[in-house]
């Protein structure tokens, strides 16, 4: 069965957080406020000791690949010339290929190039963004975005709430491309989001 085939309910994470080390204390922020909001994030340091004896490569593959909904990826310098991020971006960008929707959230600490996030990709800019108000917005985009076939996964209680109009689908394909890897892309209302352009561990410090 491809990734794009899993039922929404295989599903287990709302999101998961892809990041370098250097930027853990912004990471930090956003992901204990989606917590708040009752959000499923996966962040290493809300496992505990649920990652002793894993196979890290294949445990993070898989959350990238199969089990979240959408992804954030925390772009810059370090996350590129990291090794561990590396392997993660591989596996973001073989889930995005084959994903119908949206999947890939970027937020942006400097002009560092990704390779697959294309220059017509809007994102979350940190350097203008405090992390609480990058954490809203992807809140936002995640309760504004039902699954395929419309049911919602489980630990639902606070993504029920209705959006309001300004509100609405703030990561929203802003363009259409031919190539299935454009849905690495979101729209920014209002200018919000800076042009251009989980699954966190304490190896992301590596």
């Amino acid at each position: 069965m491809s990734d794009s085939d899993r039922s929404p309910d295989a599903r287990e994470y709302d999101v998961c957080l892809s990041f370098a080390g250097e930027q853990r204390d912004y990471v930090d922020v956003v992901a204990a406020h989606l917590r708040e909001k009752n959000v499923h994030v996966f962040y290493d340091r809300f496992l505990d000791t649920g990652l002793l004896g894993e196979d890290l490569i294949e445990y993070f593959d898989s959350v990238f690949r199969r089990q979240s909904r959408f992804c954030v990826v925390f772009i810059s310098a370090d996350y590129l010339a990291k090794e561990w991020t590396t392997h993660e971006w591989r596996s973001i960008r073989n889930r995005a290929f084959h994903n119908a929707g949206i999947y890939v959230l970027p937020v942006r600490f400097d002009d560092t190039e990704l390779p697959g996030v294309l220059d017509t990709v809007f994102d979350v800019d940190a350097r203008h963004t405090p992390a609480v108000e990058a954490a809203e917005l992807i809140y936002t985009k995640i309760i504004s975005t039902p699954p395929p076939g419309g049911k919602r996964g489980a630990n639902r209680q606070a993504l029920h709430t209705q959006p309001t109009a300004r509100e609405r689908d703030p990561f929203g394909t802003m363009t259409q491309h031919a190539q299935a890897i454009t849905n690495i892309a979101g729209d920014a209302p209002n200018g919000i989001f800076g042009p251009v352009g989980t699954v966190v561990r304490e190896t992301g410090d590596v």
